[in-house]
């Protein structure tokens, strides 16, 4: 029952996100106790701590490692020591209890139902493209906020998990279900005030035809891409209004797409006043009231003033400086390759949610905010568990016993 627990926990997510943006660092804590009270009652603890033991040791786990490292370090010159102890512990959490989740789900091979997942997946995009239309009725009478931009991070969660539950219905051939779920995958992004779901989405429509056909060289090429655009995003950023052509500034909106150009801009040059280790983890919090920050004019510190770059790359740069810019360069290299070990079944679907993700990363949120990373390590953990449930072959055979259901 523990191991149905988690896993039908992790197919409700969209539906909860919906009541409360903040809730995935909550199911993933819960998802994982249960795994860990699985594991414990089939006295498997100790190979899942094996297992995640040899995770932690890869280059990818150790990268991790000296990141995390450098964030704590960090707290010593941030001018915000306690706002980034707490973020840096969210970051750190999200990450290793994804990672627990995802070993243990291997380990124990709980049971995924692509159909119920689906339905659910389908049911939360329909409330979403419902309220909307209504503009925000549904959650009146629920008594919840009713601001469009609450359905946001629902949206981008009904998105991100789009892939996934492609690949399993093709999987079952159940095709119906599939064009339900397309259509009200679509309404949803397109009825939403989330234009980073909506990014995440066309980007899925372009990549995935691609990664199809050559899912090989797209993984090698993401591998080399997404580095580098990490590497190089302050340059980037500094002129992203520019590369923008000026139709898509008008159809977006100033609000949504050019200020954030604007704040980039704006945070540019401080990145080259500490260009090494950065100005301690979550200074961009409190950039535009640091004294440096005093010779600029009302507009350009209230450009600063927005709790964070809205560019997680950029961030990491301000924050960690060219010494976390490569350690987040080299993390994401290494993930990238440890995932030429999926299926090739799964591959193009979890490199086109790896391709948005890090596309939503560059525009949007802050860079160690809790609801991400454990969105994230949830979207992880249901990709592991698909495996295990449809693809236990390709398991490795030390995390390959199966595990009794009723655990």
């Amino acid at each position: 029952m523990l191991l149905q627990a988690s896993a039908g926990l992790l197919m409700l997510t969209p539906i909860l996100m919906v009541a409360s943006r903040e809730v995935p660092p909550t199911i993933l804590v819960i998802a994982t106790v249960l795994l860990m009270v699985a594991a414990y009652r089939a006295r498997s603890v100790r190979a899942v701590l094996v297992d995640l033991a040899s995770t932690l040791c890869t280059p990818a786990g150790l990268v991790f490692g000296g990141l995390v490292l450098l964030m704590a370090s960090s707290l010593m010159w941030s001018p915000v020591a306690e706002r980034g102890a707490n973020h840096a512990l969210h970051f750190a959490g999200g990450v290793v209890l994804g990672a627990i989740a995802i070993t243990t789900s291997l380990r124990l091979r709980p049971g995924f139902n692509a159909f119920i997942f689906a339905l659910i997946l389908s049911i939360a995009a329909i409330i979403v493209a419902m309220d909307m239309w209504l503009s925000g009725a549904l959650r009146e009478g629920l008594s919840l906020s009713t601001r469009a931009s609450r359905l946001n991070r629902a949206a981008v969660a009904i998105t991100l998990l789009l892939p996934l539950a492609t690949v399993l219905l093709l999987m079952e051939r159940r095709l119906v279900l599939l064009v339900v779920l397309w259509i009200a995958a679509a309404l949803a992004v397109l009825l939403s005030a989330s234009y980073s779901a909506k990014l995440a989405f066309g980007l899925f429509l372009l990549i995935l035809p691609l990664t199809l056909v050559a899912p090989n060289l797209l993984h090698r090429a993401s591998m080399i891409v997404l580095p580098l655009i990490t590497l190089s995003m302050p340059w980037i950023a500094s002129v992203a209004n520019a590369l923008v052509p000026g139709r898509i500034h008008d159809a977006v909106g100033y609000g949504s797409l050019t200020i954030r150009g604007e704040i980039w801009r704006e945070t540019f040059p401080f990145i080259w006043e500490k260009p090494y280790f950065g100005w301690g983890i979550e200074a961009s919090h409190a950039l535009a009231r640091l004294p440096e920050a005093a010779h600029l004019t009302d507009m350009q510190r209230g450009l600063l003033d927005w709790g964070h770059t809205h560019n997680a790359p950029l961030q990491i740069w301000l924050e960690l400086g060219m010494v976390g810019a490569a350690l987040a360069a080299a993390a994401l290299y290494f993930g990238l390759r440890a995932m030429r070990v999926l299926p090739p079944a799964l591959l193009p679907y979890a490199m086109t949610t790896v391709v948005a993700a890090f596309a939503i990363a560059c525009v949007s949120h802050g860079a160690w905010q809790a609801w991400w990373w454990a969105l994230l390590g949830l979207i992880a953990a249901a990709y592991a568990m698909a495996i295990a449930t449809y693809l236990p072959e390709a398991i490795r055979p030390k995390v390959s016993p199966t595990v009794d259901a009723s655990a």
